[in-house]
């Protein structure tokens, strides 16, 4: 997601008529959602809430309302909650973008953004620093602890987690059962998934035994994570400084990659596809294994697909660990922030506290398919009954990484993806492709 304003101005009629009246800022309260502050008398004020679509579409269970927005405003007297209407991802990223250049008049006071937007709202100045709130607020607690400090950037809290998704392996049982693996079991171990892959390539021919993306953008990065983080190495240093892929942790987790295409394992034709196109493959049968995709996949079942084929039919684990490795994943998903130009930042707490109470957040998880990001979210396992891999989704989170909140981070996966692409390819070295990378990437970073 490679985006700057410059490129921008051409979609100012994108953004609604959602205008927050500046209005008198209420007294801090304690903003939980099982804990509504006291009703007091309140200047005429308005909330805006810019949210993706899916969050606030009719019909669909929602988790702004009917009850955190019903609370809310009985507990403010005068003041309102405008749910403005929700765009898709890219759309988002624009409108907020181009209301804080002042292209367009409207101003959000909450907002919804990508985790991996976070570091360049922070650097434009665009989210309010959280600090104070999160000093009294009890729910913090809650937070998964894999997510509590990962909404820190440069030393302060600048965003709420909101839902989240998770990397897990996946494969196709029908796949395993022709060459006479046990469907039920996928690769635990490196070795195990070399292993399994041959047994597929011998006995299900015209089927890629593993796929992964390749092909030049952000799946390529994002699904080869978990496997770099598992060796104990990261994207960058500890101050995200400079670049840390290209030590041997990472070195031998892109060799992973290089040596299923060098043995005939993956097919070439993963340089020019993304993760939808690998996980479609194996929902066909047209692949065995997909090293990670989002979640188990149930949140986007194909046409003809219920939840009793789809567990009939595909499996789900965390990625297999390479020998002396650690159980690693990766976490995506959706932040919510103050807007720093919000009048009413407290009422904006408020509900902002209201909307992400794990239990709140359930039901729309359940329906959506999302993961939680409270530890009393994950505990209602009941809630996610059917979802098959629920339990393997949790334990995931319990060891999910994140890619750094950084400004540059969208300008820097481009060269790490071009950089694996050339070890793929055979052009370089696992080690001089990543090696040339971090050196790109350490001048994109430099001061």
């Amino acid at each position: 997601m490679n985006k700057r304003l410059p490129a921008l101005l051409s979609v100012v009629a994108i953004v609604g008529s959602a205008c927050t009246p500046a209005a008198s800022q209420a007294p801090a309260a304690s903003g939980t959602a099982s804990q509504p502050a006291a009703t007091t008398a309140a200047a005429p004020a308005t909330i805006t809430v810019w949210a993706r679509n899916y969050t606030v579409e009719e019909g669909r269970i929602q988790p702004w309302a009917p009850g955190p927005k019903t609370a809310f405003e009985a507990a403010h007297p005068g003041v309102t909650v405008n749910l403005a209407e929700g765009v898709g991802s890219t759309d988002q990223f624009n409108r907020i973008e181009l209301s804080q250049a002042g292209a367009v008049e409207d101003k959000p006071d909450i907002f919804q953004l990508d985790n991996i937007w976070l570091g360049q709202f922070v650097d434009e100045g665009i989210t309010a620093n959280l600090d104070s709130y999160y000093a009294n607020w009890a729910d913090k607690s809650d937070i998964v602890p894999a997510y509590a400090n990962s909404t820190i950037v440069k030393g302060s809290q600048y965003a709420v987690w909101f839902y989240s998704d998770i990397r897990l392996m996946v494969w196709n049982k029908d796949v395993f059962k022709k060459a006479g693996l046990d469907p039920e079991k996928g690769p635990t171990t490196w070795d195990e998934l070399f292993a399994d892959a041959a047994a597929i390539k011998a006995k299900v021919p015209g089927v890629s035994p593993v796929e992964f993306p390749a092909s030049s953008e952000e799946s390529t990065v994002d699904r080869f994570y978990s496997y770099l983080y598992m060796t104990g190495s990261n994207i960058l240093n500890a101050d995200n400084t400079k670049a840390a892929f290209n030590d041997a942790g990472g070195q031998k987790a892109l060799q992973l990659y290089v040596d299923l295409v060098k043995q005939g394992y993956t097919p070439k034709a993963v340089l020019g596809e993304t993760a939808d196109d690998n996980i479609a493959h194996v929902f066909s049968g047209k692949a065995g294994i997909m090293l990670a995709t989002v979640g188990d996949g149930l949140g986007s079942l194909p046409d003809g697909f219920d939840v009793a084929k789809f567990q009939s039919t595909i499996g789900a684990a965390l990625p297999p660990l390479c020998a002396g490795c650690q159980a690693a994943s990766t976490a995506g998903g959706w932040m919510l922030a103050i807007n720093a130009d919000s009048p009413n930042k407290d009422l904006a707490w408020d509900y902002l506290t209201m909307v992400t109470d794990g239990k709140n957040m359930v039901p729309f998880e359940v329906d959506r398919t999302r993961i939680p990001v409270r530890t009393s979210g994950l505990a209602e396992a009941d809630a996610f009954k059917a979802d098959p891999y629920f339990a393997q989704e949790a334990d995931a989170a319990k060891v999910a990484h994140f890619p750094p909140f950084i400004a540059k981070y969208t300008d820097m996966i481009e060269i790490l993806w071009t950089g694996m692409q050339k070890a793929i390819t055979g052009d370089l070295s696992t080690k001089d492709a990543l090696d040339q990378a971090a050196d790109k990437v350490n001048t994109l970073l430099a001061p």
